[in-house]
Protein backbone atom coordinates (compact mmCIF):
# COMPACT_ATOMS: atom_id res chain seq x y z
CA UNK A 1 0.00 0.00 0.00
CA UNK A 2 1.23 3.50 -0.73
CA UNK A 3 1.28 6.14 1.97
CA UNK A 4 -1.54 8.11 0.24
CA UNK A 5 -4.09 5.29 0.46
CA UNK A 6 -6.07 5.19 3.73
CA UNK A 7 -5.37 2.21 5.95
CA UNK A 8 -8.44 0.33 7.19
CA UNK A 9 -8.62 -1.62 10.45
CA UNK A 10 -10.74 -4.68 11.20
CA UNK A 11 -13.58 -2.53 12.55
CA UNK A 12 -13.62 -0.39 9.38
CA UNK A 13 -11.87 2.70 10.77
CA UNK A 14 -9.69 4.34 8.13
CA UNK A 15 -6.51 6.24 8.96
CA UNK A 16 -5.99 8.98 6.40
CA UNK A 17 -2.63 10.32 5.18
CA UNK A 18 -3.15 13.39 7.40
CA UNK A 19 -3.28 11.09 10.46
CA UNK A 20 -6.98 11.65 11.22
CA UNK A 21 -9.17 8.60 11.67
CA UNK A 22 -12.69 8.27 10.27
CA UNK A 23 -15.49 5.79 9.79
CA UNK A 24 -16.35 6.20 6.09
CA UNK A 25 -19.87 6.86 4.92
CA UNK A 26 -21.89 3.80 3.91
CA UNK A 27 -25.32 2.86 2.56
CA UNK A 28 -27.90 1.21 4.82
CA UNK A 29 -30.10 -1.70 3.69
CA UNK A 30 -33.05 0.66 3.15
CA UNK A 31 -30.99 2.83 0.76
CA UNK A 32 -30.30 5.77 3.09
CA UNK A 33 -26.71 6.94 3.60
CA UNK A 34 -24.78 6.93 6.86
CA UNK A 35 -22.63 10.04 7.22
CA UNK A 36 -18.83 9.90 7.58
CA UNK A 37 -17.81 10.17 11.26
CA UNK A 38 -14.55 11.23 12.88
CA UNK A 39 -12.96 8.92 15.45
CA UNK A 40 -11.50 10.50 18.59
CA UNK A 41 -7.74 10.16 19.00
CA UNK A 42 -6.82 7.21 21.21
CA UNK A 43 -10.13 5.36 20.74
CA UNK A 44 -9.71 1.70 19.83
CA UNK A 45 -12.86 -0.41 19.29
CA UNK A 46 -13.07 -3.93 20.68
CA UNK A 47 -12.69 -5.48 17.22
CA UNK A 48 -9.23 -3.92 16.80
CA UNK A 49 -7.86 -5.03 20.17
CA UNK A 50 -5.65 -8.10 19.81
CA UNK A 51 -6.70 -10.94 22.07
CA UNK A 52 -4.29 -12.03 24.77
CA UNK A 53 -2.40 -15.16 23.77
CA UNK A 54 -1.16 -17.30 26.63
CA UNK A 55 1.94 -19.05 25.26
CA UNK A 56 1.83 -21.80 27.87
CA UNK A 57 -1.80 -22.65 27.16
CA UNK A 58 -1.16 -22.51 23.40
CA UNK A 59 1.81 -24.86 23.77
CA UNK A 60 -0.33 -27.23 25.87
CA UNK A 61 -3.04 -27.29 23.17
CA UNK A 62 -0.46 -28.02 20.45
CA UNK A 63 1.61 -30.47 22.52
CA UNK A 64 1.26 -33.46 20.20
CA UNK A 65 1.74 -31.72 16.88
CA UNK A 66 5.38 -30.66 17.05
CA UNK A 67 7.13 -34.03 17.07
CA UNK A 68 10.07 -34.90 19.27
CA UNK A 69 11.85 -31.83 20.70
CA UNK A 70 15.38 -31.55 19.35
CA UNK A 71 14.87 -34.15 16.62
CA UNK A 72 15.68 -33.21 13.06
CA UNK A 73 13.26 -34.17 10.32
CA UNK A 74 14.60 -36.52 7.64
CA UNK A 75 14.13 -34.84 4.24
CA UNK A 76 12.01 -36.89 1.86
CA UNK A 77 10.36 -39.05 4.51
CA UNK A 78 6.71 -39.50 3.64
CA UNK A 79 3.81 -39.10 6.07
CA UNK A 80 3.55 -42.89 6.42
CA UNK A 81 7.01 -42.92 8.02
CA UNK A 82 6.04 -40.31 10.61
CA UNK A 83 2.83 -41.91 11.83
CA UNK A 84 2.85 -44.76 14.32
CA UNK A 85 -0.18 -46.35 12.62
CA UNK A 86 1.84 -47.31 9.55
CA UNK A 87 4.40 -49.13 11.68
CA UNK A 88 1.64 -51.07 13.46
CA UNK A 89 0.12 -52.11 10.14
CA UNK A 90 3.49 -53.37 8.89
CA UNK A 91 4.10 -55.35 12.06
CA UNK A 92 0.62 -56.93 11.79
CA UNK A 93 1.29 -57.91 8.17
CA UNK A 94 4.61 -59.48 9.12
CA UNK A 95 3.02 -61.53 11.88
CA UNK A 96 0.26 -62.72 9.53
CA UNK A 97 2.43 -63.77 6.58
CA UNK A 98 5.11 -65.80 8.34
CA UNK A 99 8.82 -66.11 7.54
CA UNK A 100 8.93 -66.64 3.77
CA UNK A 101 5.96 -64.74 2.29
CA UNK A 102 6.14 -62.24 -0.58
CA UNK A 103 4.26 -59.67 1.50
CA UNK A 104 7.17 -59.52 3.89
CA UNK A 105 9.54 -58.47 1.11
CA UNK A 106 7.16 -55.70 0.07
CA UNK A 107 6.93 -54.47 3.64
CA UNK A 108 10.70 -54.26 3.93
CA UNK A 109 10.75 -52.03 0.86
CA UNK A 110 8.16 -49.71 2.43
CA UNK A 111 9.78 -49.63 5.81
CA UNK A 112 13.30 -48.46 4.99
CA UNK A 113 13.31 -45.50 2.62
CA UNK A 114 16.94 -44.78 1.83
CA UNK A 115 17.28 -41.02 1.71
CA UNK A 116 20.70 -39.56 0.94
CA UNK A 117 21.81 -37.31 3.76
CA UNK A 118 24.24 -34.48 3.15
CA UNK A 119 27.05 -35.58 5.48
CA UNK A 120 28.95 -32.31 5.09
CA UNK A 121 26.16 -30.31 6.76
CA UNK A 122 25.15 -32.80 9.43
CA UNK A 123 28.35 -32.66 11.57
CA UNK A 124 28.32 -28.84 11.52
CA UNK A 125 24.73 -28.70 12.70
CA UNK A 126 25.40 -31.36 15.31
CA UNK A 127 28.54 -29.58 16.46
CA UNK A 128 26.82 -26.20 16.74
CA UNK A 129 23.97 -27.82 18.71
CA UNK A 130 26.49 -29.54 21.00
CA UNK A 131 28.40 -26.26 21.39
CA UNK A 132 25.18 -24.41 22.31
CA UNK A 133 24.27 -27.13 24.79
CA UNK A 134 27.74 -27.00 26.35
CA UNK A 135 27.61 -23.19 26.57
CA UNK A 136 24.14 -23.28 28.14
CA UNK A 137 25.25 -25.94 30.62
CA UNK A 138 28.36 -23.94 31.57
CA UNK A 139 26.32 -20.75 32.01
CA UNK A 140 23.76 -22.58 34.15
CA UNK A 141 26.51 -24.13 36.29
CA UNK A 142 28.17 -20.73 36.78
CA UNK A 143 24.86 -19.14 37.76
CA UNK A 144 24.13 -22.01 40.16
CA UNK A 145 27.58 -21.70 41.77
CA UNK A 146 27.15 -17.95 42.15
CA UNK A 147 23.74 -18.44 43.77
CA UNK A 148 25.13 -21.00 46.24
CA UNK A 149 28.06 -18.71 47.05
CA UNK A 150 25.74 -15.78 47.80
CA UNK A 151 23.65 -17.97 50.08
CA UNK A 152 26.72 -19.23 51.93
CA UNK A 153 28.10 -15.70 52.34
CA UNK A 154 24.80 -14.59 53.86
CA UNK A 155 24.83 -17.53 56.29
CA UNK A 156 28.45 -16.74 57.23
CA UNK A 157 27.53 -13.11 57.99
CA UNK A 158 24.64 -14.26 60.16
CA UNK A 159 26.83 -16.81 61.97
CA UNK A 160 29.51 -14.16 62.61
CA UNK A 161 26.92 -11.78 64.03
CA UNK A 162 25.57 -14.50 66.33
CA UNK A 163 29.10 -15.44 67.41
CA UNK A 164 29.92 -11.80 68.27
CA UNK A 165 26.67 -11.56 70.26
CA UNK A 166 27.63 -14.75 72.14
CA UNK A 167 31.13 -13.36 72.83
CA UNK A 168 29.54 -10.21 74.30
CA UNK A 169 27.63 -12.38 76.75
CA UNK A 170 24.15 -12.45 75.22
CA UNK A 171 22.05 -15.55 75.73
CA UNK A 172 21.25 -17.22 72.40
CA UNK A 173 18.53 -19.65 71.47
CA UNK A 174 19.64 -23.24 70.71
CA UNK A 175 19.11 -22.72 66.95
CA UNK A 176 21.16 -19.53 67.01
CA UNK A 177 23.92 -21.28 68.94
CA UNK A 178 24.02 -24.06 66.32
CA UNK A 179 24.34 -21.44 63.56
CA UNK A 180 27.22 -19.74 65.34
CA UNK A 181 29.03 -23.08 65.84
CA UNK A 182 28.67 -23.97 62.11
CA UNK A 183 30.75 -20.95 61.01
CA UNK A 184 33.85 -23.03 60.14
CA UNK A 185 31.78 -25.55 58.17
CA UNK A 186 30.15 -22.75 56.14
CA UNK A 187 33.56 -21.23 55.31
CA UNK A 188 34.83 -24.64 54.12
CA UNK A 189 31.73 -25.05 51.90
CA UNK A 190 32.36 -21.62 50.38
CA UNK A 191 36.00 -22.48 49.65
CA UNK A 192 34.90 -25.77 48.02
CA UNK A 193 33.01 -23.65 45.48
CA UNK A 194 36.32 -21.97 44.61
CA UNK A 195 35.66 -18.67 46.40
CA UNK A 196 38.20 -17.64 48.98
CA UNK A 197 36.66 -16.31 52.18
CA UNK A 198 38.00 -12.99 53.39
CA UNK A 199 36.61 -12.20 56.77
Amino acid sequence: MSSKEPQTTTSGIQTLASGSRIIPSSVRADGSTRPERRVKPGFTPAEDIAKYQNRTAEAWRNRGTGGVPGATEVPGAGPSEKSGGAKKKRSRKKKGTGAGGDDEKDDEGEEGVDVPVDNAKAPEAEQSFEQKTADDTAAAAAADTEKKAKGLQKKIRQAQELKSRKDKGETLLPEQLDKALRLGELIRDLEKLGIKYEG
